[in-house]
């Protein structure tokens, strides 16, 4: 599958693009809170907790679940080996 940004210079994907661009971040943008996580004093030590926009967020329950966490290890892991890898 092609990404997105390849189809921005064509008539279709310059107007689909222009339309979702509000909704995508620049590089810098998407970059930002990796940068504050890795960098950032107020947040030395953190351990185990997920950030959006730099600001620490909870995480759904199902996100937690270590069972279906086991069985998408499995399941991926069974695909992979499949392919070869």
């Amino acid at each position: 599958m092609q990404p997105v940004w390849a189809y921005r210079e064509t008539g279709f994907g310059k107007t689909v693009y222009k339309f979702l661009r509000p909704f995508f971040k620049s590089p810098e943008e998407g970059a930002e809170t990796s940068l504050y996580v890795a960098t950032s004093k107020e947040v030395e030590g953190v351990s185990g907790q997920y950030f959006i926009d730099c600001k620490p967020v909870e995480v759904k329950e199902i996100a937690r679940n270590q069972e279906l966490t086991r069985k998408l290890y499995e399941k991926t892991d069974e695909i992979i080996r499949q392919k070869g890898y």
